[in-house]
């Protein structure tokens, strides 16, 4: 019977119960109330307990309880009282679940009761933890559990030892209360008691991710979660947070396609659970939203959570903080363009943060209210808030963060067209990094280091840069990450005229971003295997790609990227001979940049119109439109982009007869050419070699 009681398969105990209840039924009838019916009603009761059946379980306790009275049957009586007294914890009865273990406790020691003395001391801890006196709860574990070892009463050695583990941790001592869950969870398994064993183990997972040990929490989690599927009595709630858990852990692990997947059993499992549990599903359910792009099913779900009360609700670090919650829907809110409600959700993040004293959520508010910033163009203003952030992050060690966050100023600052400024974040953040000993945070500052530093720096260091990003993003297991990084590889490889293995590392790229479901990355890495098949010569491929890009980005709001393959898919036709529909393209892409201030996407337009106009009938101001071409496209400061500008005059002289400005032009390429490595630096045109 304790076997199945163990393992969880309580219909099976309770028909083992009943076998041995009918086995000793014939003897006299004084037996009845003696050990081991008692006992076995005792466990009837537990189970009952266990599977929330209340007041079945009521129902037995107080029979008992007479009978023990009645009889004065002390130490059956004081077992009793305990067993009632986790029949009112379970419910919530904190005041009533005291009364009794108090009553036991006393019963207990008048009569030398050892292993019921234990038993009550340890249960009656369970309620000064819930009041948060983690101390006097220590007090009383330390008191019980050697007195359940010395009666040889271990039922209840686990549960008790892991108590105690919780009850230092509250009081911040953190190292010896994870010893004592992980001791607490090999005597679990020592007795194959799979409850406790669930227990301990989302308690250790709950640490993981408390210290951001993520692929630990994963691997405690997903544990928990088999255990969960194959019990008999089927725990909806106890999946349900286990789901939600394993989703904020997958997003930390950037593991889209399996925050999806857990997101959708969590969905399938939630009904009949709590409104407390609903709301955590709720949350989650919209922050996954969000990290998918898909900002209005995202706002539907947080904004409903806290218009039923999310934010009056304590938090774990399992479920995502009111802090967080209220970060996700500003964020969403910001990105379809409602900055109004975004403002005003970003002020109330920034309240809470502010009111639980955390500074650390206070900075990460602030870093979102300065992209809020950036999203509408006010560069000043953006700075402002992420000069608070940095203080708060560096005057606290925070220095992965810091780092992280000069990379996003510098991110921000190359977009407004200050690049000295955006070399020098970006060197800071690399400064830092020498005393950061996190290989995440190494990953995502070389990635973005070395895409700036394509137009800045030596290609060597740019080149290594990019693989040692790449090896960590694999090293991690961060596919999402290891797809953005190979796609921006595979991007450098093209400009500098690696073309072969160029194709293999965006082929590549554009797999992975597949499986993780990373749409925008895909149709950029779409629209760069293109700029390959450009750079071959092989321009109905070039056209394939380019077109699959497009089809790739409808419906996104991403008007920068959609000018980009607009204008890319315009050049390609150019080439293929397709100039009606190549005019039409750039046309399109030329108008979006003029409305975004888009100097990239309006150079990429007007040198396609320039190469376009060239072999048709020229106009006579076509130099104007390539004079407007060359100002965009230095801009930019993109040494390729401005390399084909030159090499475009360079043609555009040469048609037109003027040789010399012709070779001028192509010197000025080819000494962009030559700052990227690229073999076409020792290239001469077919224009200029007759």
């Amino acid at each position: 019977m304790k076997r199945y009681k163990r393992s969880g398969e309580y219909d099976k105990a309770l028909a083992e119960i009943q076998n041995a209840t009918q086995m000793i039924s014939g003897y006299q009838e004084a037996l009845l109330n003696e050990t081991l019916p008692f006992a076995l009603r005792l466990h009837t009761a537990d189970i009952y307990t266990q599977q929330g059946r209340y007041a079945d379980a009521q129902n037995i306790l107080l029979n008992m309880q007479s009978e023990a009275e009645l009889h004065k049957q002390k130490a059956y009586l004081a077992y009793v009282l305990i067993a009632l007294g986790v029949l009112a914890q379970e419910q919530e009865q904190w005041e009533l679940a005291r009364d009794y273990y108090e009553r036991a406790l006393r019963v207990s020691k008048e009569y030398k009761l050892l292993g019921a003395e234990g038993r009550s001391q340890g249960h009656l801890a369970d309620t000064y933890l819930h009041e948060g006196n983690a101390s006097y709860a220590s007090y009383l574990l330390q008191e019980a559990i050697p007195k359940i070892n010395t009666s040889g009463d271990m039922e209840l050695s686990s549960y008790f030892v892991g108590r105690l583990g919780e009850s230092f941790i509250m009081q911040g001592k953190t190292a010896d209360g994870q010893h004592l869950l992980g001791r607490a969870l090999r005597i679990a398994e020592q007795m194959e008691y799979r409850y406790y064993q669930i227990r301990w183990r989302m308690a250790l997972g709950l640490e993981a991710m408390r210290e951001g040990l993520y692929d630990e929490a994963h691997r405690l989690l997903t544990t928990v979660l088999a255990q969960l599927s194959v019990q008999p009595h089927k725990d909806p709630e106890k999946t349900v947070i286990v789901l939600c858990r394993l989703c904020k852990v997958c997003l930390r692990l950037n593991d889209i396609p399996a925050t999806l997947d857990y997101s959708r059993q969590a969905t399938e499992f939630s009904e009949g659970i709590s409104k407390k549990s609903r709301l955590m599903l709720t949350v989650v359910l919209g922050v996954v939203a969000r990290t998918v792009h898909d900002y209005p099913t995202a706002i539907a779900h947080l904004q409903t959570a806290f218009d039923d009360g999310y934010l009056e609700h304590q938090w774990t670090e399992g479920e995502f903080s009111s802090v967080e919650a209220l970060r996700n829907l500003a964020v969403a809110y910001t990105e379809i363009g409602d900055y109004s409600s975004a403002r005003a959700t970003f002020d109330k993040a920034l309240n809470y943060a502010e009111k639980a004293d955390d500074p650390l959520d206070v900075a990460a508010v602030q870093r979102d209210i300065g992209i809020f910033y950036m999203r509408q163009k006010q560069l000043d203003e953006a700075l402002k808030v992420w000069a608070s952030a940095l203080r708060i992050y560096e005057s606290r060690g925070q220095y992965a963060r810091a780092a992280r966050l000069y990379c996003d100023i510098a991110h921000f600052r190359k977009q407004n067209g200050q690049f000295k400024r955006a070399i020098q974040d970006y060197q800071m953040a690399l400064q830092i990094l020498s005393s950061v000993n996190d290989i995440e945070t190494r990953g995502v500052i070389l990635a973005n280091t070395a895409i700036a530093f394509v137009d800045y720096g030596d290609m060597e260091t740019v080149d290594s840069f990019f693989v040692e990003s790449v090896q960590i993003a694999a090293q991690l297991g961060d596919q999402l990450a290891e797809a953005t990084r190979r796609g921006n590889y595979g991007w450098f490889l093209c400009i500098t005229g690696k073309l072969d293995r160029a194709l293999d590392m965006l082929e590549y790229a554009l797999r992975l971003s597949e499986q993780v479901g990373a749409k925008m990355q895909g149709a950029i890495q779409t629209d760069n295997i293109g700029l390959v098949y450009d750079e071959k010569g092989m321009y109905e491929k070039a056209v394939y790609f380019h077109a699959t890009a497009w089809e790739k980005l409808v419906g996104s709001n991403d008007l920068h990227w959609r000018g980009v393959v607009s204008a890319n898919l315009g050049n390609s036709l150019v080439s293929l001979g397709k100039y009606d529909e190549a005019r039409q393209l750039l046309d399109v892409a030329l108008e979006s940049g003029r409305q975004e201030a888009d100097s990239e996407v309006i150079a990429r337009a007007m040198m396609g119109l320039v190469r376009l106009n060239m072999v048709q009938s020229a106009p006579d101001d076509l130099h104007l439109l390539l004079d407007e071409a060359q100002t965009h496209a230095e801009k930019t400061h993109s040494r390729r982009l401005i390399g084909d500008l030159y090499a475009l005059r360079s043609r555009y002289e040469a048609t037109y007869g003027d040789m010399d400005k012709a070779r001028s032009a192509w010197n000025d390429a080819r000494e962009m050419f030559r700052l990227l490595l690229s073999p076409l630096a020792d290239a001469t045109p077919a224009w200029l070699s007759g």
